[in-house]
Formats: C-alpha cells, sequence, structure tokens
C-alpha cells in the first residue's frame, strides 16, 4: 500500500528552488560596502541554515509519511525543529547586532553634534 505524503513533490520541489535562488540572491546582495561585516556574517549563517533546511523540509512534506515509515517521519520532523531553533538563535543574534549596530551609530552622532556645538560656541566667543 503506498502512502501519500503531505504534499506533492511537483508542488514543493519547484517551491524550494525558487526559495533557494532567493537566498542565494541575498547572500550576493549582502556583497554591499555599506553592509556591516557583523551583519553580513550573521546573516549569511541564517541563510545557511535555511539552505539546509530546504532538502529536509521538502523530503519531510513529500517523501516520507508517518504510515509508511514513522522513525524515519519522527528523525526528518526532528531535525527540522532543530534546524528551526538554529533559525530562531540567528534571528535574536541579528536582532541583538542591529541593537548594538544603531547604539553605536546612534552614540557617533551624538558625539559630532556635541563637537559642532563645541565649536559653534568657540566661535561665538570669538
Amino acid at each position: 500500500m503506498i502512502v501519500a505524503a503531505l504534499l506533492s513533490w511537483v508542488l514543493t520541489v519547484p517551491t524550494s528552488a525558487v526559495i533557494a535562488v532567493a537566498i542565494l540572491w541575498y547572500w550576493v546582495a549582502l556583497d554591499k560596502p555599506d553592509v556591516p561585516a557583523s551583519r553580513r556574517r550573521i546573516r549569511r549563517a541564517s541563510m545557511i541554515v535555511l539552505l539546509v533546511s530546504l532538502p529536509v523540509f521538502v523530503r519531510a512534506l513529500s517523501f516520507i509519511s508517518h504510515q509508511s515509515n514513522p522513525s524515519q517521519f519522527v528523525i526528518i520532523w526532528s531535525m527540522l525543529l532543530l534546524l528551526l531553533l538554529l533559525l530562531v538563535i540567528t534571528a535574536i543574534a541579528d536582532v541583538v547586532n542591529t541593537m548594538k549596530i544603531h547604539q553605536e551609530q546612534q552614540l557617533q552622532e551624538m558625539a559630532k553634534a556635541a563637537a559642532d556645538m563645541l565649536a559653534k560656541a568657540r566661535e561665538d566667543d570669538q
């Protein structure tokens, strides 16, 4: 008896290919010089997790059935949960890093504004 998986591979394989192309496009887009290196590293790490997750996700949705092979079904979905956890961790790291970058930019702007105010005050004293 053949048991159907959750979704047809006709739907999942092309969709994952499109997602992989989008991820690779974003990988290249991160090469711009205005992207901070720390942000580039964290986002690329999350993209690697996503690229590793895609074939696992396709396999879980289209090729493994809980009725025909319950042990593989549990293993593959457990792997997906682990990959999802890694993705959440990289997302949290990205948020923390973005807050750090924003704080550094604010401090630089405040220092520049203070220097400008000091220069203006010295001009007014003369």
